[in-house]
């Protein structure tokens, strides 16, 4: 399975089973959310020359991004300018609906990872940096929509 570029995409949490998020109360924060087929829940992935990608918001045309240095415990946000992400594609999953991939950031030769933390596992909550170390809570399954 592979992405492709300029398509949308639902973007879910393996372990929690819940959605990425631009949180519409600030259109800033991202969440892990239960999914209700909202625009700020559906993204936009861009493949750039270098291979990396953007992703953006398709209601609010906020980019998936941090604020600062890459490090673990920072929240993603929304943000005006595109940020690059790595997508790492991982093994194939047979339960997925799409690729299961680690949406990752590169800081001083460190690969952190979008990351729903395990205390949050059923609640809905912010989505943070950390490092990769393979958990199902830093994979993300991409749905293509229509």
């Amino acid at each position: 399975m592979s992405i492709q570029s300029g398509k949308r995409y639902k973007i879910t949490n393996k372990e929690s089973r819940l959605v990425v998020d631009l949180s519409g109360a600030d259109n800033r924060s991202i969440l892990g959310y239960t999914y209700h087929g909202g625009g700020n829940q559906q993204w936009f992935f861009d493949r750039q020359d270098n291979d990396q990608w953007t992703i953006r918001s398709a209601a609010h045309h906020k980019y998936l991004g941090v604020e600062t240095t890459p490090e673990n415990g920072i929240q993603l946000v929304g943000d005006d300018e595109p940020q690059s992400w790595n997508i790492e594609i991982l093994p194939f999953s047979g339960e997925a609906a799409g690729p299961v991939v680690k949406l990752g950031q590169w800081n001083h030769g460190t690969f952190f990872v979008a990351d729903f933390p395990l205390e949050r596992q059923g609640n809905n909550g912010a989505i943070q940096l950390w490092t990769a170390w393979g958990g199902e809570n830093q994979s993300w399954i991409l749905e293509e929509l229509n």
